[in-house]
């Protein structure tokens, strides 16, 4: 849940700023295009700020009253680290955008010769979900109302073969890129 609201508001709020990609297309035939980016950046940020907020009150929820900050840091970090090498090994893996035929180039060619493949990728994984290292500390100045216990997740080794299955079929089948 985090990555996808951190990614999707952070995509609004970057793409704002770069004035390229979909802000830019959205903006480009309205009256006074500079204002409507500042708006579209002034929302994305927005949302960006209610999804840390949401996301560190479940992160409180799910910590309960075990939310020592070496533990919290460890529920951030793995799924950070983890997007964001998914996200680098996909795009280096794929021989169509690399060469610039992707819909991508096609359908946002300004956002696509601003910061390229790889910096996409690295902006929608590691750029956008920076704002879960934020988690931690806010999570720990909220106060739940029911004193909750601490969930733990135990390591699973189904899930993680399943996981590991799922990620290497997705880096070699559709990594590659479908024509």
């Amino acid at each position: 849940m985090t990555l996808s609201l951190f990614t999707s508001s952070g995509y609004v709020a970057f793409t704002g700023i770069l004035n390229a990609g979909d802000a830019a297309e959205l903006v480009a035939p309205l009256h006074h295009p500079l204002l409507w980016r500042s708006i579209v950046v002034l929302l994305g940020s927005t949302a960006y700020f209610v999804s840390m907020r949401a996301s560190a009150y479940e992160l409180k929820r799910f910590a309960g009253s075990d939310d020592h900050m070496h533990r919290l840091f460890r529920l951030v970090w793995i799924p950070y680290a983890s997007v964001g090498i998914f996200a680098c090994c996909t795009i280096a893996m794929n021989r169509i955008i690399g060469h610039g035929v992707s819909g991508l180039a096609v359908a946002s060619p300004g956002l696509n010769r601003t910061v390229g493949p790889a910096g996409l990728a690295l902006a929608s994984s590691f750029g956008a979900g920076s704002g879960m290292f934020g988690l931690p500390p806010t999570s720990r100045q909220k106060s739940l109302r029911i004193s909750a216990p601490a969930q733990y997740v135990q390591w699973n080794v189904a899930w993680g073969a399943i996981a590991g299955t799922v990620v290497l079929l997705f880096l070699f089948i559709i990594g590659p890129g479908l024509r």
